[in-house]
């Protein structure tokens, strides 16, 4: 591998990528009236009266992954898939909080989920829809924005968005950085003093996508992000990483306390 300029994977890939690689997501929502439900201080079916049922200020009821905030506000911790053209698809337990919160929205609501660094979120704003009559609840969320948080806030434009895809290693990735972080710091070390960053003293592997892998190395004078390139460019597949660094890659060792988890092999994007 090669430390070069090298263009990484573009906004759009990157916000595709950690939709589909976040298996729940952050849901907040204000109501527009102020209220917590459309049609007031109760949730339809939880008594149908304000005599009888849970009231939404009731904390006890509204379980460890949801809270109700000012205004009638919802943050709540929900399971998600990424749907055909990268939206967020929200599974909430049935009958949960969040569940029939979401049954009765009306208005927009903001998906946030984990972001590679230098971002520390990637913020989708959408209105809801259901996504089937029958079964589990799924809602549907159609995007009206896209945005990774962070110092540096960046936009991503919906048309890109729509019209990316996730990467290819998006699979493997974490199990490989964790086995590398854990398994081959020394080897790491002596790949970026090799490649001319001569004072580093740790290296901590950040990123893997299609076209290489991405190193924080820390010197006494300071930190430097790296990318060391695959050599014959970037890859569509794991297979396609040439089998000196995949060996490396995906190595058996157990030096590794979960080894590369994940598997290695190419299930698609």
């Amino acid at each position: 591998m090669n430390f070069e300029v090298l263009p990484g994977p573009s906004l759009a890939e990157l916000a595709r990528t950690a939709v589909a690689s976040a298996p729940a997501a952050t849901v907040s929502c204000v109501s527009a009236t102020g209220s917590a439900s459309p049609g007031g201080n109760w949730w339809p079916g939880a008594g149908g009266s304000p005599g009888g049922g849970a009231s939404l200020g009731d904390s006890a009821s509204l379980g460890a992954s949801a809270s109700l905030g000012a205004r009638g506000s919802l943050v709540a911790t929900v399971m998600m898939r990424a749907g055909p053209a990268g939206q967020p698809v929200l599974m909430p337990a049935d009958g949960s909080l969040a569940a029939r919160y979401l049954a009765g929205r009306r208005g927009s609501v903001t998906v946030s989920v984990p972001a590679a660094l230098p971002y520390s979120a990637l913020r989708l704003r959408g209105t809801v829809r259901p996504g089937r009559a029958a079964g589990p609840p799924r809602y549907d969320v159609e995007l009206q924005s896209a945005e990774f948080a962070g110092a540096s806030p960046a936009p991503v434009p919906l048309a890109q968005y729509r019209a990316a895809e996730p990467d290819p290693l998006w699979r493997q990735a974490p199990g490989i950085l964790r086995h590398l972080g854990h398994g081959h710091m020394t080897e790491l070390i002596a790949c970026a003093r090799a490649h001319g960053l001569r004072a580093a003293e740790w290296v901590t592997p950040t990123g893997l996508d299609r076209f290489g892998l991405k190193l924080l190395v820390f010197a006494a004078d300071g930190i430097t992000e790296a990318r060391l390139s695959f050599p014959d460019g970037p890859v569509a597949s794991f297979s396609q990483v040439p089998a000196s660094l995949r060996a490396v890659l995906a190595c058996r060792c157990r030096t590794a306390p979960d080894g590369p988890a994940g598997g290695t092999g190419d299930a698609g994007g």
